[in-house]
């Protein structure tokens, strides 16, 4: 049970509120200059059992706490989150209100509804989530001028003894086009704890929006990528029907 404000300077995170079956929290992540989770000195654990994964609808629980993708009050999406299922169960979800992707001064290309439309779903296939890791990746076909454009998030989890909890982080988003050509981005501060959701009004690699993610190579820098109103979720498995549950860790920008 947690009550009150407490301030974990060590993942530079604010818990507000109480967690309880009628209430929640809400962690605000303040900007920093660097991009690593906290440091360790004790042993850190990459491989977390299946077992553990399982979370009921009882927060004062600790091992029931009901991970669910989560939207602002009167801040509703236009589309569904993706989901990426294993074993019949959601291990990703993934949702924005919208996807762009721009090449020097061209006009952005619009991928929200390629990728969230339930007519014109996305395949994600290839997608793969295992105990330490997770790939979504999202391949659109040909779009305008693009042959054959997917989109790549590499997510990984881990356990910090210095918390005692598992996160999971975005650490890189690739673009792949026209058979051969990739850009990467590599991504900084896009993590949060595994029982909840990473929600960011914008993570982009524009530095206006506080470019979340970083070009790789100099070809990169010829691209821009903006997700508006980001959010995901790893090794999301939950119990039936969704129930309420803690709201997303959100980034202050």
């Amino acid at each position: 049970m947690f009550t009150g404000t407490t301030i974990w300077s060590e993942q530079q995170w604010l818990l507000y509120g109480n967690i309880s079956a009628s209430s929640s929290f809400i962690c605000i992540h303040l900007p920093r200059s660097t991009s690593n989770l906290p440091a360790d000195e004790g042993s850190k654990t990459t491989m977390r059992n299946e077992e553990n994964l399982f979370f009921t609808g009882e927060p004062e629980n600790p091992l029931a706490a009901q991970r669910k993708l989560l939207q602002a009050a009167g801040a509703a999406l236009p589309f569904s989150p993706l989901k990426v299922l294993s074993s019949g169960e959601p291990c990703i979800l993934f949702q924005a209100r919208k996807l762009s992707l721009r090449f020097e001064k061209q006009r952005p290309v619009d991928l929200t509804e390629l990728t969230f439309s339930p007519q014109k779903l996305v395949d994600t296939r290839e997608s793969l989530c295992q105990q330490d890791k997770a790939t979504l990746v999202m391949r659109f076909g040909d779009v305008e001028e693009l042959r054959g454009l997917s989109i790549r998030f590499q997510l990984s989890n881990t356990f910090y003894e210095s918390s005692g909890q598992w996160w999971f982080s975005v650490d890189r988003v690739s673009v792949s086009y026209n058979t051969s050509e990739e850009v990467v981005f590599n991504a900084t501060d896009v993590y949060a704890p595994a029982s909840s959701s990473y929600r960011c009004l914008h993570v982009s690699s524009l530095q206006r929006y506080s470019g979340l993610l970083l070009p790789s190579t100099e070809h990169a820098q010829r691209w821009a990528i903006t997700f508006i109103d980001f959010q995901v979720s790893n090794n999301v498995l939950p119990y039936g029907a969704p129930e309420p549950a803690p709201p997303p860790s959100i980034c202050w920008r």
